[in-house]
Formats: structure tokens, sequence, C-alpha cells
């Protein structure tokens, strides 16, 4: 499984919204230096509390859903383009129309 940055940015925002210091209850900083391994579907952390200075050692499964019918399901949203190929023909002729200035592509008639 190949881990794109938007998601592991995804997966410290997602374990940022939930931790707490398990000594003080007060929420932990989270951050990508906290990050020491990364897996194949797990990632592990390292953390002090900086209310309480509790050293904190993290490990988070990474489940990814993936749907039967489609192959690119189980892939960032980010990371695949749904974009239907009229609208594509219709941008390029467009573009073609225009001879590439932006001014005449957007003006309003």
């Amino acid at each position: 499984m190949d881990i794109d940055p938007h998601t592991i940015q995804q997966i410290l925002t997602r374990i940022r919204e939930q931790l707490r210091c398990p000594q003080c209850r007060k929420r932990m900083s989270v951050s990508l230096e906290s990050l020491k391994v990364l897996g194949e579907n797990f990632v592990v952390m390292q953390m002090q509390c900086g209310t309480c200075d509790a050293h904190i050692m993290l490990h988070a499964t990474i489940a990814i859903q993936k749907g039967n019918d489609d192959p690119e399901s189980g892939k960032n949203a980010s990371t695949k383009l749904m974009v239907d190929i009229d609208d594509i023909k219709e941008l390029e002729k467009s573009i073609q129309k225009s001879n590439g200035s932006f001014t005449k592509l957007f003006d309003t008639p």
C-alpha cells in the first residue's frame, strides 16, 4: 500500500482530534515529528505531553475501506480525477477558440 502525504496528514489530523494524555487528560500535540514508524497498515508515534511531561508511545492501525465495484475506491479522493470526457473536450475547444487568452476564455459575453 502506498501512503501519500495527504493520507499521512489525514492520519495525523484524526489522531490529533482524538488523542488525550492518559495521565492528565489534556490534548496532546501531534505533529509529523511524532511519527516514528510508518508500516504497511500501521503507524507508531512517540509524543510527550506538554502539560504533565508524560511520554506516550502510540500504535495505530490504518484501515482502508475498499469497495468491490470500484478498484479506485481505496485511493485517496485527491488522487483521482472524476471528469466527464465531454467536459474535457468542451474545455479544449474553448481554450483553442480563445487562443490561450485567459481574458477571452473567461470574459462574460
